[in-house]
């Protein structure tokens, strides 16, 4: 019988920024600001969700990648740091919520941490991934017509405001954490291959 397994975060290694110790508020952008990834290019998206939550009472990090100049968002807010890269899963231990594109690692990773999002999606399978996020009540969706600062500050405030957004984040956190892990597929494997050994 097939089992289900439990997923691990995968950024790989690297400095953590210096003022991640406080707690932020949202983390926002594409996967931990690495060049390539679609959102940091789509048109406006970095720029509506920064003028969204300029005013609100809370810390933002926004992970603009390393090939965007920052100065293209001019001088940002006093509550929102631009990075170039961001360790995502430290980042994400310390937040209420996250802004993502959607892609498979950044949902794991926020999904295996109980961290409630709001999904931005941009191609391939960050549609599919908003949609059960908000089938799951782990999180919001924007609509690609619907990208604007007050989309994305409405959404991101019920987010942070609507405590039934955290408890099913915690919730499905809770669900992935009782799978087995991936150690125990690495001991199928060997099993099997032994025994396909010992037959042969």
């Amino acid at each position: 019988m097939a089992r289900r397994l439990r997923g691990l975060p995968t950024s790989g290694t690297s400095v953590t920024p210096a003022r991640c110790g406080r707690r932020h508020r949202c983390r926002t952008a594409d996967r931990a600001g690495q060049p390539g990834h679609r959102v940091q290019h789509h048109a406006g998206v970095l720029e509506a969700i920064v003028e969204a939550l300029a005013q609100e009472p809370i810390n933002v990090i926004v992970a603009i990648g390393r090939n965007v100049d920052p100065a293209r968002f001019g001088t940002p807010p006093r509550n929102v740091r631009l990075e170039a890269y961001v360790d995502q899963p430290l980042v994400l231990e310390r937040c209420d919520a996250f802004v993502t594109h959607g892609g498979f690692n950044s949902v794991k990773e926020a999904a295996i941490l109980g961290v409630p999002m709001v999904v931005v999606p941009i191609t391939a399978d960050q549609p599919y991934s908003a949609q059960r996020c908000a089938a799951r009540g782990i999180g919001r969706t924007i609509a690609p017509d619907n990208r604007t600062p007050a989309a994305m500050h409405e959404a991101v405030r019920a987010v942070l405001d609507n405590g039934a957004y955290r408890r099913s984040a915690q919730a499905f956190q809770a669900e992935m954490t009782a799978l087995p892990g991936l150690g125990e597929l690495v001991r199928t494997l060997e099993s099997t291959a032994r025994s396909r050994a010992s037959v042969s």
